[in-house]
């Protein structure tokens, strides 16, 4: 065994987080080979309560995922719908919808694909493919979701301080809104840019090797790539401290000079116009929205240092992680409703057409329905006399013939 020619390959965190182990060996005649996890996967609790639990928060994650995914696709539909050709802020509103439908839709992805793979449902390339793909977008749209959400705090600060002129700098613009849009995406790909580059999914191709450890159950596996180390474990923490801290504080001191406009306007209160009114009640509006924002995003800090200063990949606060970020972002639907009246009615008014169409899909199906039974009466009713008919035919030639006799 000393003699054997060694290998040692180390595997990517999330092809980690599906394993119990930290090593992985597997031998022929000539080879040992060894997979290597730097961190591990394993659940808080080492007996059943642990996988269970982890469960139930994957069931929860789905329900909220499928919830979010509905309820911003709704936001968008009123936002345009209610759009006007001045009203910049509810175009921002609906790029934001936007963003968030994209991450609760394919964190719902993430949550079935999860599933499939840990239970061993399937473990094929496809499936590990989409599930790195749609981690890999749900990381870009909140990096996406955090620097928009920056964005249109300033312009709410803006129109706040100088309603004047910011109402004219801001008015809306096709052009400005999608160059903005641009930019936000952009600055999302770079800042996560290392992570979308450096893993593959790749072939176990000592699957048949002989082996104790659990993957071998896995054909296919997340790799590292071969620009997995170009990126420095130091440019790294300083993208991830930019795409998932930096915003933290630019929000709150943001959303801290917001307040403080508002509060000075308030003394002034007499001299405000309906229009410097409007711009503060959805700058209120949009900090509660800033706010879930920011508190949904702080269990993911927090698992990462967990996870990082023990070294494990716990299972359940992984997808607390994931449940916390896709609450934020279906939050957004009661905020609206909540605090637009607009958006209220326009909700109600949508509600009360689908119910229209469905009682008049009901009436229409009626109507088939007895049309159809009015038909069979007729044709049993026309049966019926035809059958009376000829027995009465019958009955007047019998007659006849007893008096010809």
């Amino acid at each position: 065994m000393s003699n054997l020619t060694q290998i040692m390959e180390r595997i990517d965190y999330w092809a980690c987080f599906f394993l119990d182990s930290k090593y992985h060996t597997f031998y022929n005649d000539t080879h040992k080979y060894t997979y290597r996890c730097k961190q591990p996967g394993s659940y808080l609790s080492t007996n059943y309560n642990g996988h269970l639990f982890f469960i139930i928060l994957t069931s929860i994650t789905l329900f909220i995922s499928a919830f979010g995914t509905v309820s911003n696709l709704l936001n968008i539909i009123l936002l345009r719908k209610a759009m006007t050709k001045c009203m910049s802020f509810r175009e921002s509103l609906s790029i934001l919808a936007g963003i968030e439908f994209v991450n609760c839709f394919f964190s719902l992805i993430y949550t079935i694909l999860t599933l499939c793979i840990l239970e061993n449902y399937d473990r094929s390339k496809v499936t590990l493919e989409f599930f790195m793909m749609s981690n890999l977008i749900m990381q870009t749209g909140r990096t996406a979701s955090f620097y928009h959400s920056i964005l249109v705090t300033f312009e709410r600060y803006l129109l706040v301080v100088a309603p004047f002129k910011s109402r004219i700098w801001l008015r809306r613009s096709p052009l400005r809104s999608f160059i903005g849009l641009v930019i936000v995406l952009s600055l999302a790909v770079f800042l996560n840019f290392p992570w979308l580059v450096k893993r593959i999914v790749g072939e176990n191709y000592v699957q048949t090797w002989s082996t104790n450890s659990t993957l071998k159950n896995y054909p296919y596996l997340i790799k590292r790539s071969q620009y997995s180390t170009i990126w420095g474990r130091s440019l790294q923490d300083i993208l991830l401290l930019l795409k998932s801290v930096a915003p933290f504080p630019v929000l709150l001191l943001l959303n801290g000079l917001v307040y403080h406009a508002i509060f000075s306007w308030n003394k002034q209160r007499a001299t405000l116009t309906r229009a410097h009114k409007q711009d503060i009640n959805s700058a209120k509006m949009f900090s509660v929205i800033v706010f879930i924002l920011l508190t949904c995003n702080i269990a993911p800090c927090i698992v990462y240092i967990t996870q990082r200063e023990q070294m494990s990949i716990y299972r359940e606060l992984t997808m607390l992680q994931y449940l916390s970020e896709v609450s934020g972002a279906s939050a957004y639907f009661f905020v609206q409703y909540r605090f637009r009246p607009t958006f209220k009615n326009e909700f109600w008014k949508l509600l009360g057409k689908l119910g229209e169409l469905k009682i008049n899909g009901k009436r229409e199906s009626n109507e088939i329905s007895s049309s159809v039974t009015d038909n069979k009466l007729f044709h049993n009713v026309n049966y019926c006399h035809r059958q009376s008919s000829a027995i009465f035919l019958d009955k007047v030639e019998v007659v006849c013939v007893n008096t010809l006799l």
